[in-house]
């Protein structure tokens, strides 16, 4: 169980979470504040600030695209590094490597026609600077450093080196060609970069998921179709429904899946494929997922939005947050929300650590939950 303790005004939905605090962003300020509401530190930056990102449980980056800043901070909100760009380039997004306690900066080039080109900064903690201009797209995930170009291919960079370890093109690999889109740059890409665990590196395509080896990029397994007998859907489907809405529950030792009124789960010991039809006990609730899950024990946390007909005859929106048991396989936790108009509002995809939740909502609001139980 979970209630609501605070409803915070925030600066275009930025918000960052820590063991005993948290951090928001309002315009070119930064304030850190407990979970009791109390104000513990504010910064003031020059600039008005696009993006905060946490990295772990002491720093975030913090992101200027109007003057092409970017801005590293401890959770006491102390800088501790700094990076400008030329006026050509601008930054997007950034990661901490905590064992050799370097990052990764990423730059786009905003030429709108043609983009020819991406680059990535790289620093060191001796504050040496590296860029890669070769990269089409940098994308992280547990310390790991990867290049996807184009729709289909997949790089791995090693970030003590900066050499390439492993290039794949995943048109190339038989199981997985049929899961793949038409290469339409209108679609971008095609496939998305999961979780890596045990060195494994998890991707999800169109409508499957897919375990590579780590070191060497090679297919180790994939998921694809539905059990026997399984279908989701009207229109019983037998296929993975949406895999980008997947989550690694790394304790568990499985990947669990939620979109729409659909649930699936993956143990990645045995290999095995399960999926459920929530239809019937999510609608009853007016539940229908909207964002990826957010998965911590037992549930699966998101944001819903479920159309239904009012006595009037109109239409209407029933805007929730959840806690769906994976265990066993109910909603343990709602909360919904008032709001004016119909199909304007939303909630974004929430963030939890530890005993609390929060998610931002279209209105720049911040909503606090607490866990009571």
């Amino acid at each position: 169980m979970l209630n609501r303790t605070h409803i915070l005004q925030i600066y275009k939905s930025q918000f960052v979470l820590f063991p005993d605090s948290f951090v928001i962003a309002e315009g070119n300020v930064l304030i850190r504040m407990s979970y009791e509401k109390k104000p513990l530190a504010k910064v003031q930056l020059s600039e008005g600030l696009d993006e905060i990102t946490r990295f772990n449980d002491s720093r975030f980056i913090a992101t200027s695209n109007k003057r092409k800043s970017s801005y590293l901070f401890d959770n006491q909100l102390e800088m501790t590094a700094s990076r400008k760009t030329d006026g050509t380039f601008v930054v997007s997004s950034g990661f901490m490597n905590e064992e050799e306690d370097c990052g990764v900066f990423f730059s786009r080039l905003v030429n709108f026609y043609p983009v020819e080109k991406e680059e990535g900064v790289l620093f060191l903690k001796s504050g040496k600077i590296i860029t890669q201009p070769f990269f089409e797209r940098l994308e992280t995930c547990n310390n790991n450093l990867f290049s996807k170009e184009g729709l289909t291919k997949l790089k791995k960079i090693n970030l003590s080196s900066e050499e390439i370890e492993w290039a794949k093109d995943l048109r190339e690999v038989a199981e997985l060609s049929h899961t793949l889109q038409e290469e339409d740059k209108s679609k971008g890409n095609t496939y998305k970069i999961l979780a890596v665990s045990k060195g494994k590196l998890f991707l999800t395509l169109e409508c499957a998921i897919a375990a590579l080896d780590l070191s060497t990029g090679q297919l180790l397994q994939s998921w694809h179709t539905l059990p026997t007998g399984t279908t989701l859907g009207p229109q019983q489907s037998t296929v993975l429904p949406n895999p980008a809405h997947s989550v690694l529950h790394e304790e568990a030792g499985k990947i669990l899946g939620l979109t729409g009124y659909y649930y699936w789960e993956i143990d990645l010991q045995t290999g095995a494929l399960q999926a459920q039809d929530c239809t019937s006990g999510f609608k009853s609730r007016r539940l229908r997922a909207m964002t990826r899950p957010v998965c911590q024990g037992d549930h699966l946390y998101f944001s819903s939005d479920e159309v239904f007909e009012k006595p009037d005859g109109t239409l209407g929106h029933d805007i929730k947050l959840a806690a769906f048991n994976w265990r066993t396989r109910q909603i343990d936790w709602e909360w919904a929300f008032d709001h004016p108009g119909e199909g304007l509002y939303q909630i974004g995809m929430p963030k939890v650590h530890g005993d609390y939740l929060a998610a931002a909502d279209t209105g720049g609001q911040l909503h606090l939950f607490k866990k009571t139980s």
